[in-house]
């Protein structure tokens, strides 16, 4: 009876194991699929990423061409004595041929008739083009700078239009620089991705010149790619249709993977489409199959292992069997133990000692009264960073590589105790606290770090922020000495990073400082102890106010006046700034419906953008909601915005700008020039006015070089179409400087001082005539 009840469970235990193994089976299975799609999809976000990158590239390129060469003064003479043989433009054209990569290079002169003034590709002139240019007629009417991608006569081609004016900012015509789409095609190849360029058939009429055996369907593809191939077969307008229903399509007949990239004309519709093939066989899966053989022998592996126990147990059901499973079950338990201890003990990730041993360490220590003990807390500068820019996994493997590094002090050292505590925070426990000793450490540790990390593909640079504190000065038992030293560490990175600081009570009575002010911050906007003060901003020229900055003050009951720069980084820390800032648009647009309802004209409303703000996920809704509460009209509104906001997650707060924009407000872009200023970069943004920030304004107009960059912007400016005004304007020689150079609009004491609401309104009532 008892061997039938053995066979019994053996057969359940069987049957469990096959269902179990199955069912995992199916699971790695699905999961590989998984794999396989991401791949894949990934395969087709990096060949659009790299078309893309080529084609703003190339754009950036003509743009600046075209930005330089409109400041050829041989053409502006040209265009003012409509004498067109005083160009000869061939010759550089020809010469950008060759010596760059922007091959088949021309451009074109266009007076402010209409006229072709001049060629680099023919010698016939004057023609009036603005019939079959409708672009160019376009632009003549209102003038700025165009960039974009059409199709001729004879293929698609890169454009870049940029208005001509002479020295008193008269309009003289348009220079256009022109070159093929043939070389991106080209530089993708490069990178091992093959292009089929289809014209869409709205545009079959304008292709008169090209050549007619590349139509298919009605579709004209210019390029002989060999993929070309795969397309013969199939109907064009279903092909692109699957395309774009799909982030991307396998031709495993043809081992390649295609996707789609639409080109769009000025309408906003499919002018070309791009197919981006790569073969299949380049695509590494290795890991993903590597991943199911894995399974497939681990669970032969665990079948005949459990075949084999199930058959030792069957055929040893005896005393000694159970003895001797005894034994390993003590054996293993024993094991257990002790990993788990270990477990206990130590980081699961550097498998350095954790928070817990440290402390109990340091205890015992104290305990056996060991006189000179210092405790130094050491913290990552910049970790955030780091992840968020190279993802968590390249973090924790930058974290072991330094917790290798640091333990290599204990071959140097005989008395020191390194642990990790968590996160990018390390310590080490010296024993012997004597100066001598400690600056060796000091200075062993950032020796460590000179070097360069090498993880994966990154090499990154680490630097350590470091604190110490002493036993018994500076703490009685392990608690107080890491806080001490924490407390330490912060000081460090307050101080600029990549140093240490030893600790001091007066760093205690700063981080409770601090503690207060935080307490007070919190409790300020329930107390109603925020104020907004306006700055008037002037249009110089009519003398009359356009609007004015919104800014926030504290009034604090028993401290008095607080300045935002001690208060509004510590509300960026805690959180609170989202609530200011929603509370700064909602009290000032009350108080400009108040002025409007009392006849009283105030101009636009411009207030200061943050960081997290803008990160919140319903960002534009809430603005939507405090306005529609208040009445106040969004297209009065600007927000203004520092030039490094946008960086940490630019391609979302591009959106949420872009929302706004749309709905009538303007974006403007604070102390332009002072961070990531560029023309590619301001061109992405969807930006209404450039600010110039104070440091530029302050030495004018005596100082050289800030007179050169104020007159930079205000060019760029013109240039994009873009609003200018000026801060920081604190006298007349200033004010006239601008005027004199086009920036009309000032911002700054020589006009006001920000102003409580009560005095804006005054000084408003003043310009009522």
């Amino acid at each position: 009876m008892q061997k039938e009840n053995i066979t019994k469970n053996l057969l359940l235990i069987i049957f469990i194991l096959f269902i179990v193994i199955y069912i995992g089976y199916s699971f790695v299975n699905n999961k590989i699929e998984d794999l396989k799609v991401d791949q894949y999809s990934e395969v087709a976000f990096n060949m659009k990423n790299q078309l893309t990158t080529l084609i703003e590239q190339k754009e950036d390129a003509l743009s600046y061409i075209s930005l330089t060469m409109v400041q050829n003064e041989q053409i502006k003479q040209a265009l003012k004595e409509n004498n067109h043989t005083l160009l000869h433009l061939d010759l550089c054209a020809k010469k950008l041929t060759e010596h760059t990569n922007l091959k088949d290079v021309w451009f074109q002169v266009v007076n402010v008739k209409g006229q072709s003034f001049y060629k680099s590709w023919t010698k016939k002139r004057l023609e009036n083009i603005l019939n079959i240019r409708r672009d160019l007629a376009k632009t003549i009417k209102t003038p700025k700078v165009v960039n974009g991608i059409s199709v001729g006569k004879y293929n698609i081609t890169f454009k870049s239009i940029v208005p001509v004016y002479d020295q008193q900012s008269k309009f003289l015509g348009l220079f256009e620089t022109i070159t093929q789409f043939n070389s991106i095609i080209q530089n993708m190849m490069k990178n091992s991705y093959e292009v089929v360029l289809i014209v869409d058939h709205r545009y079959s009429k304008q292709l008169t010149l090209a050549d007619k055996s590349h139509f298919i369907d009605g579709y004209f593809i210019p390029n002989n790619s060999s993929s070309v191939k795969i397309l013969k077969n199939q109907v064009i307008n279903k092909l692109l249709k699957a395309l774009d229903e799909s982030p991307y399509i396998l031709y495993p007949q043809f081992d390649r993977i295609a996707t789609l990239y639409k080109l769009y004309d000025t309408s906003g519709k499919a002018m070309a489409y791009a197919i981006l093939m790569t073969k299949l066989s380049d695509i590494n899966m290795q890991d993903i199959y590597d991943m199911r053989n894995d399974f497939i022998v681990f669970s032969a592996l665990l079948i005949f292992g459990v075949f084999g126990f199930l058959y030792y147990l069957y055929v040893r059901e005896n005393t000694k069997l159970i003895t001797i499973m005894n034994e390993k079950l003590e054996k293993k338990v024993l094991q257990k133990t002790a990993s788990l201890e270990s477990i206990a003990y130590h980081d699961f990730l550097t498998r350095l000692p954790n928070r817990f041993k440290f402390s109990k360490t340091l205890e015992t220590l104290i305990t056996d009264n060991f006189s000179e003990i210092c405790v130094i807390f050491l913290d990552l500068d910049n970790f955030k960073d780091i992840n968020d820019n190279y993802g968590h996994l390249v973090g924790d493997k930058l974290l072991k590589v330094i917790a290798k590094r640091l333990s290599g002090l204990k071959e140097m050292y005989d008395n020191i105790f390194i642990a990790r505590l968590g996160g990018d925070e390390f310590t080490i426990l010296l024993k012997d606290s004597k100066k001598s000793i400690l600056s060796e450490i000091l200075e062993d540790v950032q020796i460590l770090m000179n070097e360069s990390i090498k993880v994966d593909e990154h090499s990154i640079e680490v630097t350590f922020s470091m604190g110490l504190s002493k036993y018994p000065k500076d703490g009685k038992n392990a608690d107080e000495l890491i806080r001490n030293a924490d407390i330490a560490m912060y000081e460090a990175k307050e101080a600029g990073r990549n140093r240490y600081m030893v600790y001091n009570t007066h760093m205690s009575k700063v981080i409770a400082q601090r503690l207060q002010l935080t307490k007070k911050l919190k409790e300020a906007l329930d107390n109603k102890e925020f104020m907004v003060y306006f700055q008037p901003q002037v249009n110089a020229q009519t003398n009359s106010v356009i609007g004015a900055e919104a800014l926030i003050r504290w009034i604090h009951p028993q401290d008095g006046m607080i300045r935002p720069d001690e208060f509004m980084p510590l509300a960026e820390d805690i959180g609170l700034i989202t609530q200011i800032d929603e509370w700064m648009l909602l009290r000032a647009s009350q108080y400009y419906m108040q002025l409007r309802s009392e006849g009283i004209e105030h101009g636009s409303l411009s207030l200061n953008l943050s960081t997290k703000q803008l990160a919140t996920h319903n960002f534009v809704n809430r603005v939507e909601e405090i306005l529609a509460q208040t009445g106040f009209d969004i297209n009065n509104l600007e927000f203004e915005i520092l030039e490094g906001q946008i960086v940490e997650n630019e391609q979302d707060s591009i959106i949420k700008l872009s929302q706004l924009k749309y709905k009538g407000a303007k974006i403007v872009v604070d102390d332009f020039g002072t961070g990531y200023s560029s023309l590619s970069y301001i061109k992405k943004l969807p930006i209404s006015k450039l600010k110039i920030d104070k440091s530029f304004i302050d030495l004018l107009p005596e100082d050289d070089e800030n007179r050169a960059i104020v007159l930079s912007v205000i060019t760029i400016a013109k240039h994009l179409c873009l609003e200018i005004i000026a801060e920081g304007v604190e006298d007349r020689a200033q004010k006239n400087f601008l005027v004199d150079s086009g920036c009309v609009n000032i911002q700054g004491y020589f006009y006001s001082k920000p102003l409580s609401d009560n005095d804006f309104k005054n000084y408003l009532k003043k310009f009522i005539k």
